[in-house]
């Protein structure tokens, strides 16, 4: 049997467009080993590069398994490809490099390259419960993105925003369900322009046809940005409890100066009038987020205005990342970088406030769960749980 393993760094799209290729190969009779055990066949590296870091360590892993098997065919795609490609040094060890803008086709490209005699089909990447770790589904719906953030070469990489079919989508998810998955996850790069390629707000459109047209026990939104929560999308994810009722939501900073440097298209106001208009139709929801710190231009006061502002909205876990230089981003060519000192120490700040707003968080958890356990019989408890992310609190509680 041929033998072929899969590298996958970066974001939960890279994730699941992994899971699609690790099925498909399976499907074409290969079979999949760990990239630690160097001697497959075949190497499939799905790349990033939203930092200069990340590329680097993509250029690093590509290296590696070449020099740990020479024999190896390496195939690299992802967000990395192109610069890898551009690369002499590195390119020569690559035997196959299929870009993002033609990602929609990568699996045809693999079996065309290692001559495998089959049909593709997208609904057959969907793998089998045993063949996964969990129960949970990342689920591609779109790529690219729309958005040019000042700090974010992944527009350029991954091209303009491509959605996929809704009645592919619905397919899918129905073939998640008779596999026996409990949860999916709607990923993508940027989550909420699904469908406004072609002149729609999709999601309004996709949501309610995924819970009426599937019996999925959970569905749940990946990373979304705040100017794509429109009212009508808050209305529809209250509708059911069968969405998951925590949202990650960036906001990447609590200063409109800095916002306005990023190109974020959104005020504190406007973001805020966001949070409020979705715990009005869903009041027990978990609120997670992205902040940078350390951006170019970031005063005392701009930093002192974020600090405020996650309080102000009460979120209840950050996600902290001080700024980084990637080169060919409008921010990397800006004047007035932040010392690395400053941005530790800013860090640190956001880190000691996010550990108390993390804690409020958990005591309140625990509360809900000592209150409602005594009300529900068992078999409710845990469906009950498990509905409002809760489980591993009465875990913890017993």
């Amino acid at each position: 049997m041929k033998t072929i393993s899969f590298v996958t760094l970066g974001c939960r799209a890279n994730q699941a467009e992994n899971t699609e290729y690790h099925q498909g190969m399976l499907e074409a009779g290969w079979e999949i080993l760990e990239p630690e055990n160097n001697s497959s066949a075949v190497y499939v590296v799905n790349t990033c590069t939203v930092t200069n870091e990340a590329e680097r360590q993509s250029r690093q892993m590509i290296r590696k398994l070449s020099k740990n098997n020479p024999l190896a065919k390496i195939v690299v795609t992802g967000c990395s490809s192109k610069y890898i490609e551009e690369n002499k040094n590195i390119a020569s060890e690559v035997s196959l490099f299929v870009p993002n803008l033609d990602k929609d086709n990568f699996m045809k490209r693999l079996y065309n390259h290692l001559g495998i005699e089959k049909d593709f089909n997208p609904i057959d990447t969907i793998p089998p419960i045993e063949n996964s770790d969990t129960t949970r589904l990342n689920l591609k719906i779109s790529d690219g993105c729309n958005w040019a953030c000042s700090f974010c070469i992944i527009p350029r990489t991954r091209g303009k925003l491509r959605s996929l079919p809704e009645d592919e989508i619905i397919e899918k998810a129905k073939r998640a369900e008779e596999m026996g998955f409990k949860e999916i996850v709607l990923t993508a790069i940027q989550l909420g322009g699904y469908g406004k390629d072609k002149g729609k707000n999709g999601l309004e459109i996709l949501i309610p046809r995924l819970l009426n047209e599937t019996n999925i026990p959970r569905i749940r939104l990946s990373s979304i940005e705040p100017t794509d929560v429109s009212d009508k999308l808050i209305e529809e994810l209250s509708k059911s409890d069968r969405i998951c009722n925590q949202f990650h939501i960036p906001v990447q900073s609590g200063s409109d100066h800095i916002l306005d440097l990023m190109k974020r298209r959104y005020t504190r106001e406007e973001y805020k009038n966001r949070i409020d208009t979705l715990r009005k139709y869903i009041p027990n929801l978990t609120l997670t987020t992205d902040i940078m710190v350390g951006f170019p231009f970031e005063t005392e006061q701009d930093f002192e205005d974020s600090c405020e502002f996650v309080q102000t909205i009460g979120f209840d876990k950050l996600h902290i990342f001080p700024y980084s230089d990637r080169n060919g981003t409008a921010a990397s060519k800006m004047t007035e970088k932040i010392k690395p000192e400053i941005m530790k120490i800013r860090k640190k700040v956001l880190a000691d406030i996010d550990k108390r707003m993390n804690l409020k968080w958990l005591e309140a958890g625990v509360s809900w769960v000592r209150m409602n356990l005594r009300k529900l019989p068992q078999v409710q408890q845990y469906n009950k749980l498990i509905r409002y992310n809760k489980i591993y609190l009465c875990i913890v509680f017993f």
